[in-house]
Protein backbone atom coordinates (compact mmCIF):
# COMPACT_ATOMS: atom_id res chain seq x y z
CA UNK A 1 0.00 0.00 0.00
CA UNK A 2 1.59 3.46 -0.96
CA UNK A 3 1.71 6.52 1.41
CA UNK A 4 -1.37 8.06 -0.99
CA UNK A 5 -3.62 5.46 -0.67
CA UNK A 6 -3.00 5.03 3.19
CA UNK A 7 -3.37 8.89 3.47
CA UNK A 8 -6.53 8.29 1.39
CA UNK A 9 -7.91 4.81 2.55
CA UNK A 10 -11.22 4.14 4.09
CA UNK A 11 -9.81 4.33 7.66
CA UNK A 12 -9.18 8.59 7.07
CA UNK A 13 -12.88 8.51 5.90
CA UNK A 14 -14.61 11.58 8.07
CA UNK A 15 -15.22 15.19 7.61
CA UNK A 16 -11.69 17.51 7.91
CA UNK A 17 -10.62 21.09 7.59
CA UNK A 18 -9.23 21.33 4.25
CA UNK A 19 -5.47 22.14 3.67
CA UNK A 20 -4.30 25.55 2.32
CA UNK A 21 -4.24 23.86 -0.88
CA UNK A 22 -5.30 21.06 -2.45
CA UNK A 23 -3.35 20.26 -6.00
CA UNK A 24 -1.29 17.38 -4.44
CA UNK A 25 -4.29 16.07 -2.55
CA UNK A 26 -6.40 15.79 -6.05
CA UNK A 27 -3.83 14.34 -7.80
CA UNK A 28 -3.37 11.16 -5.02
CA UNK A 29 -6.52 11.19 -5.01
CA UNK A 30 -7.49 10.51 -8.52
CA UNK A 31 -3.92 8.31 -9.00
CA UNK A 32 -5.55 5.58 -6.16
CA UNK A 33 -9.27 5.75 -8.02
CA UNK A 34 -11.08 7.91 -6.03
CA UNK A 35 -13.67 10.77 -7.19
CA UNK A 36 -12.97 14.00 -6.52
CA UNK A 37 -15.60 17.08 -6.55
CA UNK A 38 -15.12 20.72 -5.69
CA UNK A 39 -18.13 22.06 -4.50
CA UNK A 40 -18.16 25.66 -4.99
CA UNK A 41 -20.09 27.56 -1.90
CA UNK A 42 -19.05 30.88 -2.19
CA UNK A 43 -22.90 32.14 -2.93
CA UNK A 44 -24.64 29.71 -0.86
CA UNK A 45 -25.99 31.44 2.17
CA UNK A 46 -29.29 28.72 2.95
CA UNK A 47 -30.28 24.91 2.98
CA UNK A 48 -32.36 25.41 -0.69
CA UNK A 49 -28.78 26.76 -2.29
CA UNK A 50 -26.49 24.39 -0.51
CA UNK A 51 -28.76 21.22 -1.16
CA UNK A 52 -28.89 22.56 -5.22
CA UNK A 53 -25.26 23.24 -5.73
CA UNK A 54 -24.43 19.66 -4.13
CA UNK A 55 -27.64 18.19 -6.86
CA UNK A 56 -25.74 19.55 -9.25
CA UNK A 57 -21.73 18.69 -8.47
CA UNK A 58 -22.61 15.58 -7.43
CA UNK A 59 -25.19 14.89 -10.53
CA UNK A 60 -27.67 13.28 -7.94
CA UNK A 61 -30.57 11.50 -9.49
CA UNK A 62 -33.04 13.83 -11.48
CA UNK A 63 -35.90 12.81 -8.89
CA UNK A 64 -33.86 14.12 -6.10
CA UNK A 65 -36.53 15.49 -3.35
CA UNK A 66 -34.22 18.88 -2.23
CA UNK A 67 -34.33 17.75 1.43
CA UNK A 68 -32.05 16.60 3.91
CA UNK A 69 -33.66 12.84 3.75
CA UNK A 70 -33.17 12.99 0.49
CA UNK A 71 -29.25 14.28 0.52
CA UNK A 72 -28.66 11.60 3.33
CA UNK A 73 -29.73 9.04 1.10
CA UNK A 74 -27.90 9.71 -2.13
CA UNK A 75 -24.66 10.19 -0.01
CA UNK A 76 -25.21 6.41 0.69
CA UNK A 77 -26.05 5.79 -2.94
CA UNK A 78 -23.41 6.52 -5.01
CA UNK A 79 -23.76 4.34 -7.97
CA UNK A 80 -23.98 7.29 -10.06
CA UNK A 81 -19.89 7.70 -9.36
CA UNK A 82 -17.97 4.70 -9.88
CA UNK A 83 -15.26 5.11 -8.43
CA UNK A 84 -13.09 3.32 -5.31
CA UNK A 85 -14.06 5.93 -3.00
CA UNK A 86 -15.04 9.69 -3.36
CA UNK A 87 -13.62 12.96 -2.21
CA UNK A 88 -15.47 16.23 -1.73
CA UNK A 89 -13.71 19.35 -1.82
CA UNK A 90 -16.23 22.09 -0.32
CA UNK A 91 -14.98 25.62 -1.36
CA UNK A 92 -15.77 28.48 0.39
CA UNK A 93 -17.91 27.40 3.09
CA UNK A 94 -18.11 30.43 5.29
CA UNK A 95 -20.89 32.26 3.99
CA UNK A 96 -22.88 29.11 4.46
CA UNK A 97 -21.77 28.75 7.88
CA UNK A 98 -22.37 32.68 8.77
CA UNK A 99 -25.67 32.95 6.99
CA UNK A 100 -27.41 29.86 8.13
CA UNK A 101 -25.46 28.16 11.23
CA UNK A 102 -28.11 25.70 12.00
CA UNK A 103 -28.05 24.24 8.36
CA UNK A 104 -25.07 24.09 7.83
CA UNK A 105 -24.24 22.16 11.43
CA UNK A 106 -26.78 19.91 9.60
CA UNK A 107 -25.09 19.45 6.45
CA UNK A 108 -21.75 19.12 8.49
CA UNK A 109 -23.48 15.99 10.91
CA UNK A 110 -25.30 14.64 7.38
CA UNK A 111 -22.01 14.70 6.17
CA UNK A 112 -20.45 12.90 8.67
CA UNK A 113 -23.09 9.90 9.01
CA UNK A 114 -22.34 9.08 5.37
CA UNK A 115 -18.76 8.94 5.91
CA UNK A 116 -19.18 6.26 8.82
CA UNK A 117 -21.60 4.61 6.71
CA UNK A 118 -18.52 4.38 3.87
CA UNK A 119 -16.17 3.89 6.08
CA UNK A 120 -18.09 0.57 7.56
CA UNK A 121 -17.91 -0.59 4.04
CA UNK A 122 -14.31 0.09 3.68
CA UNK A 123 -14.99 2.97 1.40
CA UNK A 124 -13.10 6.35 1.34
CA UNK A 125 -15.17 9.05 1.75
CA UNK A 126 -13.65 12.18 3.18
CA UNK A 127 -15.10 15.85 3.23
CA UNK A 128 -12.48 18.86 3.43
CA UNK A 129 -14.22 22.52 4.18
CA UNK A 130 -12.13 25.40 3.67
CA UNK A 131 -11.77 27.74 6.14
CA UNK A 132 -13.60 25.81 9.31
CA UNK A 133 -11.10 26.31 12.45
CA UNK A 134 -14.07 23.67 14.32
CA UNK A 135 -13.21 20.82 12.36
CA UNK A 136 -9.46 18.51 13.04
CA UNK A 137 -7.24 19.61 9.61
CA UNK A 138 -6.69 16.50 7.13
Amino acid sequence: MSASSAKLGAQRSGVYRAPRSVVTLTRQARAVGLAWFDLKLSRVNGKEQFLAACAKKLKFHEGFGGNWDAFADCLRDCEWCNADGYMLHAQDAERFAKGAPDDYALALEILRLAADYWKEKRVAFIVLVDGDADLHAF
